[in-house]
């Protein structure tokens, strides 16, 4: 989304262009970059005038979406940039919301969060598929959004909103199998729910798994909170 506008991404490298520019909105790409992200080592026979013909292409895209929308994407000296207003882009709204605020805030962060991901519908840029997006834009926001997720019910959990999220968690362990702080959030919410045996099997559900299909040991964080779950302590998740 740029505004209330909902862009539709053209199809193919047109579709990679765009998001290479999209994701660095306001900021200008060299020519030099965006062609070895969109070709790689497949280079056309006129590199230049090749991405020159997609520029046009995408701008014409974006035109039969909203007359006059192709501009945003401009030719400056050296490079292109996808020049919007940055707080109109969902990306960078989602980015500023995201931010840390000071411990005593944790309530408004908390609402900052989920409204950062309330932004976010499906995956991201799942139209688009290519080399350069799959091997580091794509993996890159999507890490963005696991930790603000991970940071959103951390708070939850520190305002003792722990029953509520159990659910929640479940399904983020059952998305994200070998996420291993959503396990940890997963078995404290459990045990401060008073379901201290759910708690255990969660355990033994994400060591088994590791172990079987990734051949490594849980982290020692998740060691530590089995060992005080069965020791029936008070938990708490740095």
């Amino acid at each position: 989304m740029v505004g209330q506008q909902k862009l539709k991404v053209p199809a193919g490298k047109n579709g990679v262009l765009l998001a290479i520019l999209l994701v660095r909105v306001g900021e200008l790409v060299s020519t030099e970059e965006v062609i070895d992200r969109l070709w790689g080592d497949d280079l056309p026979q006129r590199p230049k005038s090749a991405l020159q013909t997609r520029i046009t292409r995408v701008r014409h895209a974006l035109d039969r979406g909203r007359p006059g929308l192709g501009q945003v994407v401009r030719s400056e000296s050296g490079g292109y940039e996808f020049a919007v207003d940055p707080s109109q882009v969902d990306l960078i709204r989602f980015r500023q919301l995201a931010q840390r605020l000071p411990a005593r805030c944790a309530v408004e962060e908390s609402e900052r969060l989920r409204q950062a991901l309330d932004l976010v519908h499906g995956r991201i840029l799942a139209d688009v598929r290519g080399p350069a997006l799959e091997a580091d834009i794509i993996p890159g926001l999507e890490e963005e959004l696991l930790l603000a997720r991970e940071r959103r019910c951390e708070l939850e959990i520190s305002l003792g909103r722990h029953r509520e999220l159990v659910s929640e968690l479940r399904g983020l362990v059952g998305r994200y199998t070998f996420r291993e702080r959503f396990w940890l959030q997963l078995m404290t919410c459990l045990y401060r729910s008073d379901r201290q045996t759910e708690a255990l099997e969660a355990y033994c559900e994400i060591d088994r798994r590791l172990r079987q299909e990734v051949g490594v040991d849980p982290c020692e964080e998740l060691r530590t909170l089995h060992a005080r779950i069965l020791r029936n302590t008070a938990v708490q998740v740095a």
